[in-house]
């Protein structure tokens, strides 16, 4: 990967730039394909974009999404303090056991997790 060039430019503007371009489209009436050729964007990231804008305003995501996050900072914390004394007690533990132990830290926070096929294999 020594001269990787990047193929797309998904995720590469910004959401002020996204949302000017939403400004103009929904407000001043101006066409889609108008907007994205003047500010160079996407039709299709753009017209996602105002779909998640009129749903979800206060939600704006843009680009790549982030993983979804299972548990919370504090509660990641917590467990990650207890996997490393459990690690200096048994001289180190391995992934199998580490999935194990956040899929019981999961279940006693009440966390839902979905059906995990790899928890107890």
């Amino acid at each position: 990967m020594r001269n990787y060039k990047r193929k797309s430019d998904r995720g590469t503007k910004s959401v002020e730039l996204m949302l000017r371009a939403t400004d103009l489209v929904i407000n001043e009436n101006k066409s889609l394909r108008q907007v994205c050729r003047d500010y160079e964007l996407s039709k299709t990231s753009l017209s996602r974009f105002i779909k998640r804008m009129k749903n979800d305003p206060l939600n704006l995501r843009f680009g790549y999404g982030s993983p979804r996050q299972i548990f919370n900072n504090e509660q990641e914390a917590s467990l990650t303090e207890y996997l490393l004394k459990l690690a200096q007690i048994f001289h180190g533990i391995g992934p199998k056991e580490v999935r194990r132990m956040a899929y019981d830290c999961a279940i006693k926070y009440k966390i839902s997790v979905g059906t995990v096929n790899m928890a107890y294999k």
